[in-house]
């Protein structure tokens, strides 16, 4: 069994993440550590205990874009990394522009959970989580953790890649461990 490690900026991304990345490869484990905050300012610390007792073959850190540049984020995120020693995987992944982007992509997934609508190009909304509050709204249904794990664990990770490029080099990371 592969395990990878998340370093995420809170609750409902490490819910998320632990059920996309799995979809990503057959017998891939999650470990999500949580920053509660930008992860710029807790994630080294968080990535050195990681790596000290060996925990995961990858560990990536993943923060939503908030109308930054994302180059500027992974550069930003990149200058907070223990050197690589080549042993772990260390990669900064940037979500453009908020992690609900990812769950407005495949509108299969939303449809399990009574949302019917497609947003074939989610990154490109300046606001994906309003976006995602707005349209649950309609169905009288407030975005809760749980609703984002349901829409996790019903969404094709194919779709989300096509249709969030910043989902990508994730996926392939992990394909490539």
């Amino acid at each position: 069994m592969l395990t990878v490690a998340v370093v995420v900026e809170g609750e409902y991304d490490a819910v998320v993440f632990r059920e996309l990345l799995p979809k990503c490869r057959a017998g891939v484990k999650v470990i999500a550590r949580q920053c509660s905050g930008p992860v710029t300012g807790k994630c080294s610390g968080i990535v050195l205990e990681l790596e000290r007792r060996k925990l995961a073959k990858g560990i990536f850190v993943i923060c939503d874009a908030d109308g930054e540049p994302p180059k500027e984020r992974v550069a930003a995120i990149s200058k907070r990394l223990p050197a690589k020693d080549g042993k772990i995987h260390i990669q900064p992944i940037v979500i453009v522009q908020k992690m609900e982007a990812l769950l407005l992509a495949d509108e299969q997934a939303l449809k399990t959970i009574g949302v019917i609508a497609k947003f074939p190009r989610p990154e490109k909304i300046l606001d994906p989580k309003h976006k995602l509050r707005s349209v649950l709204s309609r169905i009288n249904r407030l975005y809760t953790q749980e609703v984002a794990r349901e829409i996790a664990v019903a969404a094709r990770v194919e779709v989300i890649a096509e249709r969030c490029p910043s989902f990508e080099p994730l996926r392939s990371a992990i394909l490539a461990l």
